[in-house]
């Protein structure tokens, strides 16, 4: 059913956060689909506001502008703003240069720099205090820079900075600058941003090695501008100590980005390299060198290319005996039987393992590492495992008893059966998630579901 149309008095915007209705994770409703109220009606409403711990500023009556600037005057537990419109910036700004800024909880801010009111948002921040913001997250195509400069003038206290960014490659010098006075950085993700490159990473590197922050968490996911003269830098720099979560899937800092960074950061707790481009066997054979290969509790190695042979990556899991969670998806011919033996026989912890698209490993692997990770294992996704059949789904049912969820949706050279599925669900009593596929038409498929479903209300089962 179509979503209601706004009346005429109300300016909506496409919720931040939240579901498809417009409601904020908090549980507050968007305005957009009220109906005409009086100005204490609307009052009383926003005051409830003061009870959530994120509050979604997304939409804002015109006919009521003063009802909810009072409103907002009595939320001083607000400790995040999302603008999503830029009436929301706009009649918000107007109102915090007529008052004492009221929200001194207020450390979290979340932008739509797809929305031209790049002056608004400025006037917004710089009415903060200088050390107040903790956290910022900017989105959208990036079409003017005053909010990178207001936010330069406020980012004393800023411990964690997000930009997932569409723009022209001018933006990266803004962002430098801004990240050169960062010093209390401790969280940067530039996901998915097309003007991270190497001289922005450069710029962080001067940033840290200047001011000593203790940066901890870095997200370069999808940026292929960075390569490995930007992991150099990092590694030179003094980040590289504290450093322990490093997400660089698909960029392109090669064998050289990968060594310089393992031999660099000894603290590295969290390593995805997940189809970065350039990586081979001499850059897995410098990581399983590292200090900190041993204390790795996630390692991301999906979409491997040609570079990466089974050997190598066995080479690197035997040395990685603190892992908890493996991401091996989507390589068909690396990953086989031996990788998995290795896994399971060092990582002893071992409780998340992904191997989507995983066709070379067969039931002989899956019984491996049943058998020796039986007790720790609770995750595992084997979509499109292609030489799985009955005999490895067996396998996890005689074996494993911690399952808490499990994939095995199109299996589809070997269809797997459903009596060894339903031992599957019987023996893991923790199980809440399974995914089945290929075993049988769909009607059989939905009485099965509803079966197990029936004995076990708590389990949801897909296909």
């Amino acid at each position: 059913m179509a979503a209601p149309a706004a009346p005429p008095e109300f300016s909506a915007a496409t919720p931040a956060h939240g579901d498809a209705a417009g409601m904020p994770h908090s549980g507050c409703g968007s305005a957009a689909i009220w109906k005409a109220s009086s100005t204490g009606a609307l009052g009383h409403v926003f005051g409830f506001l003061q009870l959530s711990e994120r509050v979604q500023a997304a939409a804002v009556c015109r006919a009521f502008r003063q009802a909810v600037c009072d409103a907002f005057r009595s939320l001083s537990s607000l400790d995040t703003v999302s603008f999503g419109s830029r009436e929301t910036a706009e009649s918000v700004c107007a109102w915090v240069k007529r008052a004492v800024f009221p929200w001194p909880q207020l450390t979290r801010l979340r932008v739509n720099l797809a929305v031209d009111a790049g002056a608004a948002y400025s006037e917004f921040i710089l009415a903060l205090p200088p050390d107040q913001l903790r956290a910022v997250s900017l989105h959208g195509l990036c079409r003017r820079s005053e909010v990178v400069e207001a936010l330069a003038e406020r980012c004393e206290g800023l411990e964690s900075l997000q930009f997932c960014l569409r723009g022209h490659q001018g933006h990266s010098v803004r962002f430098a600058s801004l990240l050169t006075r960062c010093s209390a950085l401790t969280q940067l993700d530039a996901t998915d941003c097309p003007f991270a490159n190497d001289g922005l990473l450069r710029a962080l590197a001067a940033a840290v090695a200047a001011a000593c922050p203790s940066l901890e968490r870095l997200e370069l996911r999808g940026s292929p501008g960075v390569g490995a003269d930007a992991m150099r830098a990092l590694a030179a720099s003094e980040c590289s100590a504290s450093l322990t979560s490093l997400q660089v899937p698909a960029t392109h800092i090669g064998d050289a980005g990968v060594a310089a960074m393992a031999a660099a950061c000894p603290g590295l707790r969290q390593l995805d390299l997940s189809s970065v481009r350039g990586l081979g066997d001499e850059g897995l054979a410098a990581l399983a060198a590292a200090e900190c290969v041993p204390r790795l509790s996630l390692l991301g190695l999906g979409g491997m290319g040609a570079g990466v042979t089974a050997g190598g990556l066995a080479s690197l899991v035997s040395r990685a005996i603190g892992l908890r969670t493996l991401k091996l998806p989507s390589n068909r011919f690396c990953v086989t039987d031996d990788v998995i033996r290795a896994a399971a026989s060092s990582c002893t912890g071992l409780a998340s393992l992904n191997l989507r698209g995983c066709g070379s490993v067969s039931d002989a692997g899956l019984l491996a590492l049943a058998t020796a990770r039986h007790a720790t294992l609770t995750s595992l996704e084997l979509e499109f495992c292609i030489g799985i059949s009955d005999a490895g789904v067996e396998a996890l049912a005689e074996h494993c008893t911690a399952l808490e969820a499990v994939s095995l949706r199109a299996l589809v050279l070997a269809p797997i059966s459903l009596a060894p599925v339903r031992a599957l669900v019987e023996r893991n009593t923790r199980l809440r998630s399974l995914i089945i596929g290929q075993a049988g038409d769909m009607a059989t498929l939905q009485a099965f579901a509803a079966s197990l479903v029936a004995a076990r209300p708590d389990l949801a089962v897909g296909w």
